[in-house]
């Protein structure tokens, strides 16, 4: 899996349901209805859109979510390690 898609559904009481989705391939669906989609293998946001303005900062938005879905964060992280930065000299 390379996605990491969030999907916020409004219910009638005003208050919203999370849903999260994980992808190897994007659908035209799936970039239409979803609120904030992270790509593992290329560490970018492709999406992000709520109703007040977020920053699209991949470490960011991977850090809040890695504190609610710690085992799937994992698991794409295990798929697309992050690039190690060689030490400097």
């Amino acid at each position: 899996m390379r996605y990491f898609i969030v999907t916020y559904i409004s219910k009638p009481d005003g208050r919203y349901d999370e849903v999260i989705k994980v992808a190897e391939k994007l659908t035209t669906k799936m970039v239409r209805s979803a609120n904030i989609i992270l790509d593992f293998k290329n560490r970018t946001v492709e999406k992000a859109r709520l109703e007040t303005p977020i920053q699209r900062d991949f470490t960011l938005i991977r850090d809040y979510f890695d504190k609610i879905y710690t085992q799937i964060i994992g698991e794409l992280e295990k798929n697309y390690p992050q690039p190690s930065v060689p030490p400097s000299n």
